[in-house]
C-alpha cells in the first residue's frame, strides 16, 4: 500500500489530468511538481533497482525430452537460451530425479556442460534465478543406457598413402591400429581394383602388377562393415645400358659397337641401334661404315617390354675424320745460300688443327716442320721436295721441284713508314724517301769491292696506288708511277694509303718495301648533358656523339668549371654550390684536337612549403596536410613522404598527377593529445630535401563545443519535458474514467510479457543504438548493419547469406584469426595474420611496416589457439570452443545437436 499523501497527491494529479475535481490554481502545481520530482528520483539516485521486475525465463536447449543418451558418452546439459527479461545476471542449477523416486540430486551449477549419469530413467529440472531471487524452473525426460556399440575403425598401417614400390616388391598389407570393442570379432578382407581379392587377415603378404592400385580393406564386426583404403603404385624400373664403341674414325673405315645393359627387374631386353646419318640396327652389336666424314650422335634404345618406365636412352659421339686437302705447290727458283720461303696453303674439312712437314731434298726426312717455312740450299742444283699435311689420324702429301742457282745479294729497300700529313684543303703533298735503301753486292766492275760508283747504282720505283693495275700487265702492285729516291705524291682522300717501293741492283735483284701513308682529319668534339641541375645531384655528361672522320682512337678530357676534372667518353660530377659553370671537353686523336663548351646552371636545394596546418597550431579528428615543393619546372618531383613522430614515412597523393603539391590524410584521433612531430620529405632528382614542424593534437571529448550538461541533468530536463508533453495529450484526447485505481490497491492482472525466441540477444529497455559497416568474410563484400546494441550482435551477409556474431565494437564478421587494420593508402580494412615485419594491402597493394602492438596481439591469438580448438556446427553453422585434444561425444552449445569426434 502506499502511503496517504502519496495517494492523496495521485488523486490530484489525475484531477488535473481530466479537468475535473477540485484540484485548482495553486495546489494543482504544487502536487505536479510532487509527483514529477517524485518521478524523477530513480533517474537521479539509481532507485530502479529497487522497484519489483520480471522473473527470469528457464529453457532448456539439450537434453531434449524424451531423448536417450548413454552412460560411457554422458550427458550434455545447456541452458544457453535462458534469459532475464531485464538483463540481469542469472544463476543455474541442475538436479534429477529418478522415476519412482522423490529426492532430488544435485548435477551441475552453470549454464551448460557434461554430467555423467548411470543407466536409468530421469527427470532432469533446470533452476533459474536472477538478482532480485526470482526463480523459474524447467524439467524434461531422458533414458541413460549404458552402452552402444559403435563400429569399428579401420585403418591402413602398411603401405602407406601414395607409396611407390618397384614390381618386384613383396608387400606387407597391414591392418595394425584398427579400433574396436572387440578386436578379436573383427574378420578383415583385403581388395585391389586391378586383381580383385588377395586374401583376408589382419596382414597378408602379396606381390602386385605393375600400375595405380586401390587397396581397400574391410572390416567386418558382425554388425558394421566399414573400410579404409589407400592408393599405392607399382612401378616398373627402367633399364640401363652404355655403348661401348669408337670415339673417332677415319672415313671408310668401319666403326664397332657393343651394348652393355642390366635390367633391375630382371626382364629380356630388346636393343634398336639409330647411327645418326639414318641407318637403324637392331640386336646388341652394332657395326657400321660411314658415306661421309663428321660428327655422329649414335642412339641405342633399351626397351624391357613393361607397360610404363620400360626403355632407357643413351648416346654416343662419333667422329669420322676426312683426310686434309692440299694446294699443289708450283716448281720454286732458290739462290744457294739465300732463303727459300714457301707458304703451305691446305684445308680440313673437318676444322681440325692441321700439322705441316717438309722434306725438301727428297731423302725422306722431314727437315723442316711448320705451314710457313723458310729454307736454305748450301749447293746449287735440282731437288724434288715434298709437304706432307695431317690431321691427327688423316695425311695428304704433295711434291714440287726446286732449282737452286748460284748466290745473289739483292738490294735493301728501306723508307720512311709512316708518313703522316694533315688534310685541310682539296689535296696534300706527302714527301717519300727512300734514302736509307743500299745494294750489299758489287754489281758493277766485279772486282770485289764497292767502290763509290756502286754505292748509289740502284733505281727506285715508286707504285702510289698498289690496288690500280695503271700500266695494264695484270700485276696492280708493280706500277711506276713516280721514280726516284725522294720523291712527292699528292693525296686527296684521307685515311691510310699504301705505297709500294720496289728497288733493283744492275743485276736484276730486287727488294720491296711497303710506306704508309696516313692522310689525317682533325676529330670533331660535342658533348651532352643537363644544363640545370640541382646542388649535389650526380649529373651525367657524354661525349657519344664527338667522333672522328678518320675512325681514329679518341681520348676525352673535361674540365667542369670548379676545379674538378675528368677522363672518358662517359663522366659524372656533382657541384656542391650554385651558380653557372662552363663544362669544356677536349677531344684528341693523337695528332690533331678539338674542343667543346657547355654551360651548367644549379640552383640550390629546393625547399618545401606547407599550406596547412600552420606549425602550432590545434587541429583533431581527420587532418589535411597539404604544401609544395618549390623547384623549377622542368625539375621532377618523384615523391613526397611523411613521418607523424617518427614513424614509417607513407607516401602522400600528388595533386593533379605531380607531387609538386601534395596532400596527406592524417586521423589524429589514432594518437595521444599533446604536441606531435610532423616531418616531411621530397625526393627531387634523385636527392631527398626534409622538413619539420609540429602541431598540437586536441581532439574534442563527449560533445565538441557548445554548453555541456552534466548527463544526469540532461535526463531530468527530459523526462520533464516528456511528461509535460504527456500531461497536454492526455487532457485534451482521454475520456474522465468513473473511477481510478491508486497505486497499492488490487489490479487486474497483466498479460504475461512473451519470452523473446531462443538465441536472440536480450538488451535492458535503454537499448543501444548500432551502425556499422561490416565485411564479409566469406564474399568479402561491405554491408551495412542497423540495429540495437548491446553487444555481442547476430548479423546475417545480405549477399551470400553467410550469419556470425561482432563480439565487441570495431569488430568485424570474420574469424578471430589475425588483428584488424586500417590501409593508410586506400582506408580498407583487412586483417594480418602472420607474424611478418611488412605487410601488403590486398585492395590497393600498399606495403608497409606491422606495427609492434599488432604483432604482440597476433602472439597472443596463437597462445589461445594452442590451447582451443573452435568447431562449427554443421546444424546450426554456429561456432563453439572445446579444449584441444577433445575426444568423444560433444553437444552444440547453441541448438543441442549432438556429435561424436
Amino acid at each position: 500500500m502506499w502511503p496517504p499523501p502519496l495517494v492523496k497527491t495521485y488523486k490530484y494529479l489525475q484531477g488535473l489530468i481530466w479537468g475535473r475535481g477540485n484540484v485548482t490554481g495553486e495546489k494543482s502545481c504544487l502536487y505536479a511538481g510532487i509527483v514529477i520530482a517524485l518521478l524523477s528520483l530513480p533517474v537521479i539516485f539509481n532507485l530502479s533497482a529497487a522497484l519489483p521486475g520480471d522473473p527470469p525465463v528457464a529453457v532448456i536447449d539439450s537434453p531434449t525430452d524424451g531423448s536417450t543418451w548413454y552412460a560411457d558418452e554422458g550427458v550434455f546439459l545447456s541452458a544457453n537460451s535462458s534469459y532475464d527479461p531485464e538483463g540481469g545476471n542469472l544463476t543455474f542449477r541442475w538436479y534429477y530425479r529418478e522415476t519412482n523416486s522423490s529426492s532430488n540430486t544435485t548435477l551441475f551449477t552453470g549454464r551448460y556442460g557434461w554430467v555423467s549419469l548411470q543407466p536409468g530413467e530421469y527427470v532432469i529440472t533446470l533452476n533459474v534465478t536472477d538478482s532480485e531471487n526470482l526463480s523459474a524452473e524447467a524439467s524434461v525426460s531422458i533414458t541413460v543406457e549404458e552402452h552402444r556399440n559403435r563400429p569399428p575403425l579401420p585403418r591402413i598401417s602398411s603401405p602407406e598413402e601414395n607409396s611407390t614400390y618397384p614390381k618386384t616388391s613383396t608387400l606387407l598389407l597391414s591392418a595394425e591400429g584398427t579400433e574396436d570393442e572387440d578386436p578379436s570379432s573383427l574378420i578383415y578382407s583385403w581388395f585391389s581394383n586391378i586383381t580383385g581379392y588377395l586374401g583376408g587377415g589382419a596382414e597378408i603378404e602379396v606381390r602386385l602388377p605393375e600400375g595405380r592400385h586401390l587397396i581397400m580393406l574391410f572390416v567386418d564386426d558382425g554388425e558394421f562393415n566399414v573400410t579404409a583404403s589407400v592408393n599405392i603404385t607399382i612401378y616398373n624400373r627402367a633399364p640401363a645400358g652404355e655403348i661401348v664403341g669408337p670415339g673417332r674414325v677415319n672415313l671408310g673405315e668401319e666403326a664397332r659397337f657393343r651394348a652393355e645393359a642390366t635390367d633391375p627387374d630382371g626382364d629380356s631386353l630388346s636393343f634398336l641401334w639409330k647411327m645418326g646419318d639414318g641407318t637403324v640396327i637392331r640386336g646388341r652389336w652394332a657395326n657400321h661404315t660411314y658415306l661421309r666424314g663428321g660428327h655422329y650422335t649414335v642412339t641405342l634404345r633399351i626397351d624391357d617390354g613393361s607397360l610404363s618406365n620400360s626403355t632407357a636412352e643413351t648416346n654416343h659421339s662419333i667422329f669420322v675424320n676426312t683426310p686434309p686437302e692440299v694446294e699443289e705447290i708450283e716448281d720454286q727458283d732458290a739462290i744457294a745460300g739465300e732463303p727459300l720461303n714457301l707458304s703451305a696453303r691446305a684445308e680440313d674439312p673437318d676444322g681440325e688443327l692441321l700439322t705441316y712437314l717438309w722434306d725438301m731434298d727428297g731423302d725422306g726426312t722431314w727437315e723442316v716442320s711448320g705451314q710457313n717455312i723458310s729454307y736454305v740450299y748450301l749447293f746449287p742444283g735440282r731437288y724434288t721436295a715434298y709437304l706432307n699435311v695431317s690431321d691427327p689420324t688423316a695425311w695428304t702429301i704433295v711434291s714440287f721441284e726446286v732449282t737452286v742457282l748460284e748466290p745473289n745479294s739483292p738490294p735493301v729497300a728501306r723508307a720512311v713508314s709512316p708518313v703522316v700529313v694533315t688534310l685541310k684543303g682539296a689535296s696534300v703533298t706527302a714527301e717519300l724517301d727512300a734514302s736509307d735503301s743500299y745494294d750489299p753486292d758489287d754489281d758493277v766492275n766485279g772486282d770485289g769491292k764497292i767502290t763509290p760508283p756502286e754505292i748509289d747504282n740502284l733505281s727506285y720505283r715508286w707504285d702510289t696506288d698498289p690496288y690500280y693495275d695503271s700500266d695494264d700487265d695484270g700485276v696492280v702492285d708493280n706500277d711506276v708511277d713516280l721514280e726516284g729516291k725522294v720523291v712527292r705524291a699528292v693525296f686527296t682522300e684521307p685515311g691510310e694509303h699504301l705505297v709500294i717501293l720496289n728497288v733493283t741492283d744492275p743485276r736484276g735483284a730486287w727488294d720491296r718495301v711497303e710506306v704508309i701513308v696516313i692522310v689525317n682529319r682533325p676529330p670533331v668534339a660535342e658533348a651532352s648533358g643537363p644544363e640545370r641541375a640541382i646542388v649535389g645531384q650526380t649529373l651525367n655528361f657524354t661525349a657519344e656523339n664527338s667522333f672522328d672522320p678518320d675512325r681514329d682512337t679518341l681520348t676525352y678530357t673535361w674540365d667542369f668549371g670548379d676545379g674538378g676534372v675528368g677522363e672518358g667518353k662517359e663522366v659524372s660530377h656533382t657541384y656542391q654550390t650554385s651558380g653557372v659553370f662552363t663544362v669544356t671537353l677536349t677531344v684528341s686523336d693523337g695528332v690533331a684536337s678539338s674542343t667543346f663548351y657547355l654551360d651548367v646552371e644549379v640552383f640550390s636545394l629546393p625547399g618545401i612549403v606547407i599550406t596547412q596546418p600552420s606549425p602550432y597550431s590545434e587541429v583533431s579528428g581527420e587532418v589535411y596536410i597539404t604544401g609544395r615543393v618549390d623547384v623549377p619546372s622542368d625539375f621532377h618531383v618523384e615523391r613526397v613522404e611523411v613521418s607523424i613522430d617518427g614513424s614509417a614515412y607513407t607516401e602522400a597523393s600528388p595533386s593533379r598527377g605531380s607531387f609538386r603539391s601534395f596532400t596527406y590524410r592524417w586521423d589524429t584521433t589514432q594518437v595521444s593529445d599533446g604536441l606531435h612531430t610532423v616531418r616531411v620529405r621530397a625526393l627531387v632528382e634523385g636527392i631527398w630535401t626534409t622538413t619539420e614542424f609540429q602541431v598540437n593534437v586536441k581532439n574534442v571529448r563527449g560533445g565538441g563545443g557548445g554548453i555541456y550538461l552534466e548527463p544526469i541533468y540532461v535526463v531530468l530536463i527530459v523526462a520533464i519535458l516528456i511528461m509535460l508533453a504527456v500531461i497536454g495529450v492526455l487532457r485534451r484526447k482521454r475520456p474522465f474514467p468513473e473511477t481510478f485505481e491508486v497505486p497499492g490497491q488490487p489490479q487486474p492482472p497483466a498479460a504475461p510479457p512473451q519470452p523473446p525466441s531462443p538465441g536472440a540477444p536480450h538488451t535492458t529497455e535503454m537499448k543501444e543504438r548500432v551502425n556499422l559497416r561490416v565485411h564479409c568474410p566469406r564474399c568479402r563484400k561491405y554491408f551495412d548493419y542497423e540495429g540495437e546494441g548491446p553487444y555481442p550482435i547476430r548479423v546475417r551477409c545480405p549477399h551470400c547469406g553467410a550469419r556470425g556474431i561482432i563480439e565487441r565494437e570495431g569488430e568485424e564478421l570474420e574469424e578471430k584469426a589475425g588483428v584488424l587494420v586500417v590501409c593508410p593508402a586506400c582506408e580498407e580494412l583487412f586483417y594480418v595474420k602472420e607474424q611478418k615485419p611488412f605487410m601488403t594491402c590486398p585492395h590497393c597493394g600498399a606495403r608497409g611496416k606491422v606495427p609492434l602492438d599488432v604483432l604482440e596481439e597476433l602472439e597472443k591469438i596463437k597462445e589461445e589457439r594452442e590451447d582451443k580448438m573452435t568447431l562449427r556446427c554443421p546444424r546450426c553453422g554456429e561456432k563453439f570452443e572445446l579444449p584441444r585434444g577433445h575426444r568423444g561425444a560433444t553437444v552444440c552449445p547453441h541448438c543441442g545437436a549432438r556429435g561424436y569426434i
